[in-house]
């Protein structure tokens, strides 16, 4: 590493994640678009499919040139390492459909344990090699489809539930992984 005393800090969420590939991410935005469709459009900021991933590693920020470093991580991980097999389980609203905060895609962790261990081994990669990474809650693998907007009426709760249960996540193309990318979190206020 390269000392900057503080200016090549990057200034914002630096996470690893698992992009999804096109013919997943147009099975999955067509899911989404139903939703959209079904609560009028109101209540949620769906998040652009292209964005669509899996989180494994949240690093935070950190120093510009860490990132080659980062990256041979990674290498290193997928190398020794399989990558995971991904299936889905179900659409779900994070927190409670009375008091909803985040609608995701989950996925089934019994078709998918390799993605477990997956995540288990890389984050001890990372940290093996001076990386700590965020363990404040399990790992819960998702995508995340949209944020619920802290306005959302009563009726459009009540429609996002009902469409939800219209839905067959089976119907959705399970994939293996086939690469890790770093990616940069820009927040933006959704809520």
């Amino acid at each position: 590493t390269t000392p900057c005393h503080g200016e090549c800090l990057v200034p914002t969420n630096v996470f690893l994640g698992i992009p999804i590939p096109q013919d997943v991410t147009d099975e999955i935005a067509e899911i989404q678009s139903f939703l959209e469709q079904e609560t009028r459009g109101q209540g949620v900021k769906w998040i652009n499919p292209k964005l669509y991933h899996i989180t494994l590693s949240y690093l935070g920020s950190i120093n510009f040139y860490d990132i080659p470093v980062v990256s041979e991580r990674i290498r290193w991980a997928t190398e020794t390492y399989d990558y995971p097999y991904i299936a889905f389980s179900e659409i779900c609203i994070y927190r409670h459909p009375h008091d909803p905060r985040v609608v995701h895609l989950g996925i089934d962790q019994n078709e998918s344990q390799g993605l477990m261990a997956f995540q288990d081994y890389l984050s001890n990669a990372l940290m093996s090699g001076g990386f700590l990474t965020e363990r404040t809650a399990p790992f819960v693998p998702h995508i995340t489809l949209g944020r619920v907007r802290k306005e959302i009426t009563t009726e459009n709760s009540q429609l996002l539930a009902e469409a939800i249960k219209k839905i067959n996540v089976e119907a959705i193309t399970a994939f293996t992984a086939e690469n890790i990318y770093v990616y940069e979190s820009v927040y933006r206020e959704y809520i």
